[in-house]
């Protein structure tokens, strides 16, 4: 797979006329900005569910410790 994206981006833009590069790097690079917005958001969403979860566990830990 990364060989594949390696022979994509590095030497497949030298074997075509420049408005098709200028095309698919374009759209590379929505593609990619697109890519990297929406794992963002997914780890941002997960990360936020999960203090979520644990904030009530450590606010009860904290105001009722348990007892020896």
């Amino acid at each position: 797979m990364f060989c594949f994206f390696f022979f994509f981006f590095c030497l497949f833009p030298f074997l075509l006329p420049n408005y098709l590069k200028l095309f698919i790097s374009l759209f590379l690079f929505s593609f990619s900005f697109c890519f990297l917005f929406t794992f963002s958001f997914i780890v941002l969403s997960f990360s936020f569910s999960v203090f979520l979860f644990f904030i009530p566990i450590f606010l009860s830990m904290s105001l009722f410790p348990p007892r020896p």
